[in-house]
């Protein structure tokens, strides 16, 4: 990495969860980070990247944000050549299971259509790294005779949200075949969790959908629309106690597999990685960690399943532990809660 763009890499949709908290590492890292976001409300956090540059004033001039669709080819090339971004990590995109049932058009256009687009301008402007946020719904609902899923396990999606993720990780190894002076990375994230440990961002969505930040909201009093009552989607689902199984992963570990896969990326390979701890945990047993953290019980309704939603998911990540040297550091769910606690309780309501 000699070349004067190699220390600056772009954001797709940095003014999200995810991708504020792949700003802040970045950024304490030493790079410059230009963040493309066209900041639709709910979905975006522009006060998180307000968080960042009060928490590391030294570093704000190093941090750019654009106000830009990704499929907007003009004016993301004027962005590439404005700052000379060699690298990329792309989180642009909608990431709603149930949503995507419902409105499948629009999450093949946001999520496909637009991706090809970008990628499209990436490669026109000489990017030679990119970074993109894969998930584990790529692997459908696989039985408990085949988990925990590997890379190479075959891909089923069962809805629009995965098949869109799956589309773009192909459309990513096709592209980089054919311009073999890019590499490329898919990480697969399966449930991330939690919030920056440093206590400067948080997790923000409107409306909430992510499971731990509801239950927390449900015990802190703040989920009004359901009189602060959680609702379980399905409890008999072929589980040990009826409810869904998930493999949970803290936000701050799936930023560090995104460094380090800037790192090992080679020209004209495509990787691929699960992002996850290896081990399932149920929605009862998430309920019982965030009772155990906060001290405090929870009121439980069982409702109906979700459309989409699988039975049971749980990753074999020793991939990402081997060739990216990716160990997570928050190795709990009851550790992911306590971030996220800790941060949700010094909001304003």
């Amino acid at each position: 990495m000699g070349n004067a763009g190699d220390r600056v890499v772009m954001v797709t949709g940095g003014a999200g969860y995810i991708g504020a908290h792949a700003v802040l590492r970045l950024l304490r890292d030493g790079w410059e980070v230009v963040v493309v976001d066209r900041m639709i409300p709910g979905r975006a956090n522009p006060a998180g990247l307000e968080a960042i540059r009060r928490a590391e004033p030294a570093a704000s001039a190093r941090l750019h944000v654009v106000n830009v669709d990704v499929a907007d080819g003009p004016a993301v090339r004027r962005v590439f050549e404005e700052h000379r971004c060699a690298s990329v990590l792309h989180f642009a995109g909608l990431a709603y299971v149930a949503e995507s049932v419902g409105k499948p058009v629009e999450y093949y256009v946001e999520n496909v259509s637009k991706g090809v687009r970008f990628i499209e301008t990436a490669v026109a402007c000489g990017v030679k790294r990119l970074v993109v946020s894969s998930s584990c719904t790529v692997y459908g609902e696989p039985d408990a005779a085949s988990l925990p899923v590997r890379e190479g396990d075959q891909m089923h999606p069962t809805h629009p949200y995965g098949t869109s993720k799956w589309m773009l990780e192909r459309i990513v190894r096709h592209t980089v075949d054919a311009n073999p002076s890019m590499g490329a990375c898919c990480l697969r994230y399966f449930n991330v969790a939690g919030c920056d440990r440093s206590g400067v961002l948080g997790e923000v969505h409107e409306p909430e959908t992510h499971v731990i930040p509801i239950i927390l909201r449900c015990l802190a009093g703040r989920w009004p629309g359901t009189n602060n009552v959680f609702f379980i989607f399905g409890d008999d689902f072929s589980t040990h106690d009826g409810t869904a199984v998930r493999d949970y992963v803290h936000v701050d570990d799936v930023i560090d597999a995104h460094v380090r896969a800037l790192g090992v990326i080679r020209p004209g390979l495509t990787l691929a990685y699960n992002l996850g701890l290896g081990k399932g945990v149920s929605i009862r047993e998430l309920i019982g960690a965030c009772e155990r953290v906060t001290g405090k019980r929870l009121d439980v309704r069982v409702g109906a399943r979700r459309p989409g939603d699988a039975p049971m998911l749980w990753a074999d990540a020793s991939l990402a532990r081997a060739e990216l040297g990716w160990t997570p550091a928050v190795g709990t769910v009851e550790e992911m809660v306590e971030s996220a606690w800790r941060w949700m309780s010094g909001q304003p309501k």
